[in-house]
């Protein structure tokens, strides 16, 4: 268990939460607070010597007791080279913000376009036109060996830009495992997996109901509180088309 980003006046909290994983025998690591989750999974690592790691941030929320298992099965699966809860076919390029008729979103709206603009032009480059499928980097597990070769050269990040980076894209750790002729695999809630081509229609991440997803976060929560409208720029900006008819 990873500790990072505690301030003062979350010591009491902390220290329950120590004796509660003391209890399950768990081993507590306290990290800095920097480099978002990716640089604690790449701190981390070094440190483990399991022959597989799964990573899961603060705010996973496993929906099957079977999802470990499942997850440990999918990894030692034939040519698997990376497994994860959630996926998606795109990643950041410019895409218009959803717009809603009402007093405030109406104000803010040309200040969150010219948000996505500047990240747009900060990350060009690392993005093909259309695709890049990748595996989300909350809910996943890796070879160990294979993922730490991937750390000792590549740079704890400092940004959510860098973040970006390592999830999706050129020179993320999906496309370093897809360079490696490994598979990329969801697996879903019922133990199903998903090679790349079948992931729109594995019923999990961004689809209506999402009724197969393994592990829930606060992205996924977010999709299931949205209205129609924008659950369906929510799809197209994850899988490049529309769910919702």
């Amino acid at each position: 268990m990873v500790f990072k980003g505690w301030d003062k006046a979350q010591e009491e909290v902390k220290h329950e939460l120590k004796l509660r994983f003391h209890s399950l025998a768990a081993r507590l690591i306290e990290l800095d607070d920097d480099g978002f989750d990716w640089g604690a999974y790449m701190r981390v690592t070094a440190m483990l010597k399991t022959d597989f790691i799964c990573f899961l941030n603060s705010f996973s929320r496993p929906l099957s007791d079977l999802w470990l298992k499942n997850i440990y099965q999918c990894m030692k699966a034939k040519d698997v080279g990376m497994c994860g809860a959630t996926a998606a076919y795109k990643a950041w390029r410019f895409s218009w913000p959803f717009f809603e008729l009402r007093f405030f979103p109406i104000i803010m709206y040309p200040l969150r376009v010219i948000r996505r603009l500047i990240n747009h032009f900060l990350l060009f480059g690392y993005y093909p036109r259309k695709y890049c499928p990748h595996l989300r980097s909350n809910g996943f597990a890796v070879e160990r060996k294979r993922f730490l070769s991937f750390v000792k050269s590549t740079a704890i990040p400092k940004n959510k830009r860098d973040c970006y980076k390592l999830e999706s894209g050129i020179g993320s750790y999906s496309d370093y495992v897809i360079s490696l002729e490994q598979r990329l695999v969801l697996v879903d809630k019922f133990g199903n997996y998903y090679d790349i081509e079948d992931w729109i229609g594995s019923k999990t991440y961004y689809c209506p109901g999402q009724p197969a997803l393994c592990i829930a976060d606060n992205n996924t929560d977010l999709y299931d509180k949205e209205n129609m409208a924008k659950k369906r720029q929510m799809e197209f900006e994850a899988w490049g088309s529309i769910s919702h008819e």
